[in-house]
């Protein structure tokens, strides 16, 4: 991999930054804010499935102490930038890379024993993005290697009785997302809609689902991203500015 096809970012937060792939699949406001979403704790061990360059897992680190994150990519080259991006930041004693297929994993983390999981994934069906798309930018923007059933069947695997996980996805999917997670036995608890603008349908949702559990769904305030003047809301100025 040559250096020149890779760029050099901020995180802005704790003054961690980020190597990407200049023209591949780059960091977007997604993975922000389920980060902030997510219900991590102090000590928990966490499963990223499909973490791309490593996002989640730095951002959640820097915003909870003390956790431990094993994360699994199958793209060969952007799990080596997702350890390179570990070694930048001086934190790989909190998380562990492996490269390999997230339907597999079991094998190698074993079931039940993961107190959270976080993923962002493919939010389009096979044949349904850009045709113009990089390999790798299909492969993490549409189901080629996993579907969402299979995301949320080995989250629940991994998980502990009472074990979380939390996703963002496309809103136009958020019965598909409810039936998954029901029929994994991840009772949804939480869900936040989001929208670019105030009178705009919501374009992205935020769900967080608790492992055979019987608590009622809290639908959380809307999410807006943009105001009048085209700025981020205060409450996303917040979370750039301050963290949680």
């Amino acid at each position: 991999m040559m250096k020149e096809e890779l760029t050099l970012d901020d995180l802005v937060l704790d003054g961690r930054k980020i190597w990407q792939l200049k023209d591949g699949f780059r960091l977007g406001l997604d993975s922000v804010l389920l980060s902030f979403f997510a219900g991590v704790s102090t000590g928990d061990m966490v499963a990223d499935l499909g973490t791309g360059v490593g996002v989640l897992p730095l951002l959640i680190t820097a915003l909870t102490r003390e956790v431990k994150f094993y994360a699994v990519e199958i793209q060969k080259e952007l799990a080596v930038l997702a350890e390179k991006n570990i070694n930048l930041n001086n934190i790989g004693n909190s998380i562990t890379i492996f490269q390999g297929d997230l339907r597999e994993i079991d094998k190698k983390w074993g079931t039940g024993h993961f107190d959270y999981v976080v993923t962002n994934p493919p939010y389009r069906k096979t044949g349904t993005g850009r045709k113009s798309l990089s390999s790798s930018k299909r492969i993490a923007t549409e189901e080629v290697f996993c579907n969402l059933g299979q995301v949320l069947n080995m989250s629940a695997k991994l998980l502990r009785p009472g074990g979380k996980v939390a996703l963002v996805h496309k809103s136009d999917r958020l019965t598909e997302i409810i039936d998954q997670c029901m029929d994994n036995q991840l009772q949804p608890i939480r869900l936040r809609f989001v929208h670019a603008l105030v009178n705009e349908k919501a374009n992205m949702v935020l769900v967080e689902g608790e492992k055979q559990s019987k608590r009622q769904l809290t639908i959380e305030p809307p999410l807006i991203i943009y105001g009048k003047n085209g700025e981020y809301v205060k409450e996303l100025q917040e979370i750039f500015k301050e963290g949680r």
